[in-house]
């Protein structure tokens, strides 16, 4: 198979730029990993307790959070199943475990749409965060809020920055002093958010770990559970605090829409310092700019693929540049012809939830193959198709709700 990588030194993935680079280390794993798992999507998160209520809202980020961990110890240990054999991309433990044309039909959307739909919320959430930060810099200035520039254009920067970025950075593991900056201002950013708040009132894991180097005696999936431990026990110190906080703050105010950082702007936004919530946006947005480099890395690979396995070569610079060109513009079109993208992010999280809670469940009971009449293989069986389940009821659930309610479809208006 030809994405099976036989731990040869001249291999295609020596080319690609998700493994161009294996001189990772359990350090350099902890910042990617933190730097992917923390970020706008944390400010959503008490949106599920004012549903949920304290009880249940509770017991289910628990429960998805020691899901979420589970299905990562079997990602790490599928990345090399046999001795000899590597996997440093989900769609190729996909491609083992259900065979090419099943593993396309179930893998290709969830990958592409994590990857290019993430960077899509980044720009939309970065442009919108770059309006705000000018505002509160103006202070208030009625002459100098009426020189803002439109949506469009907040995002067009945020794009041209983000493309200069992504030309200096050839593969994942140079993408390593971002993770690190990205990992700082996601922690410093939550950790003042919830704070200030109490003062007032799995779709990267194969492929960070296939930065690690490996051996016989000395296998990858060591270092990436030990920086899988580390990384979670950072994400699990700065989330539950936020989603705790925020609810008991602000109730139902956070919604899908509004996110935690938008509903302390207008609460507490006149009696908060122009510094403090200029520093809270200025760091989310070099958060974005941060995690826009990491997740945008597994399209760039899969474009640079298909040149390097038709040419049998390694993909110029100039390819290189073109490639990431096309798919950032690509992105940049979308995010400002679809500004209500992120109203849209719980149904599609539905149809994407089976990729991380799921299908490494089903991938790992076929590639490992462990007794039928253990408990392991009995509760992958169960997680994986109550994870299904879980979300055939979240897409229909969603998609009732946005028939119902419907969408501002406001095209080109960010």
């Amino acid at each position: 198979m030809q994405e099976v990588q036989k731990l040869q030194p001249n291999s295609l993935d020596d080319w690609l730029p998700l493994t161009a680079s294996r001189n990772g280390n359990t350090f350099s794993t902890v910042f990617h990993i933190v730097s992917s798992g923390i970020g706008i999507q944390a400010l959503f998160l008490p949106v599920g307790f004012a549903t949920l209520g304290w009880t249940w809202g509770i017991i289910c980020l628990l429960t998805a959070f020691a899901w979420q961990i589970y299905t990562i110890w079997l990602l790490v240990h599928l990345a090399e199943p046999v001795p000899g054999t590597r996997y440093s991309r989900y769609m190729q433990v996909a491609k083992a475990a259900f065979g090419p044309k099943l593993a396309k039909s179930l893998c290709v959307f969830p990958v592409w749409y994590l990857s290019g739909g993430t960077c899509i919320m980044l720009i939309i959430t970065a442009g919108a965060d770059l309006e705000t930060l000018y505002k509160i810099m103006c202070g208030g200035i009625a002459t100098c809020e009426a020189k803002s520039l439109p949506g469009v254009v907040w995002c067009l920067l945020f794009i041209c920055i983000a493309i200069v970025v992504s030309q200096l950075l050839p593969n994942l593991n140079s993408v390593l002093k971002f993770s690190k900056t990205g990992t700082v201002t996601a922690v410093v950013y939550v950790t003042l958010l919830w704070a200030l708040t109490i003062r007032k009132g799995h779709n990267l894991v194969l492929e960070i770990q296939g930065t690690l180097p490996s051996s016989k005696f000395n296998p990858s999936s060591q270092k990436m559970w030990r920086a899988v431990k580390i990384s979670y026990m950072t994400i699990g110190m700065c989330s539950f605090p936020l989603a705790l906080t925020g609810y008991w703050a602000y109730g139902n105010k956070v919604t899908a829409k509004e996110g935690l950082l938008s509903v302390f702007s207008q609460v507490h936004g006149h009696d908060t310092s122009r510094g403090a919530m200029g520093s809270i946006y200025l760091l989310q947005i070099i958060n974005c700019l941060c995690q826009f480099q990491i997740y945008a890395m597994p399209a760039f690979d899969s474009l640079e693929f298909r040149y390097i396995f038709k040419k049998q070569q390694q993909c110029p610079r100039r390819v290189r540049a073109a490639y990431r060109f096309f798919f950032t513009g690509l992105i940049s079109l979308l995010s400002v012809a679809f500004p209500f993208f992120p109203s849209l992010a719980p149904f599609m999280g539905g149809l994407t939830l089976p990729f991380k809670f799921s299908y490494p469940c089903l991938m790992y009971n076929l590639i490992k193959k462990p007794d039928q009449s253990g408990t392991l293989w009995w509760l992958n069986l169960g997680l994986g198709c109550f994870g299904i389940i879980l979300s055939v009821m979240l897409v229909v659930a969603t998609f009732w709700n946005l028939v119902t309610k419907g969408v501002h479809a406001n095209f080109f208006s960010p």
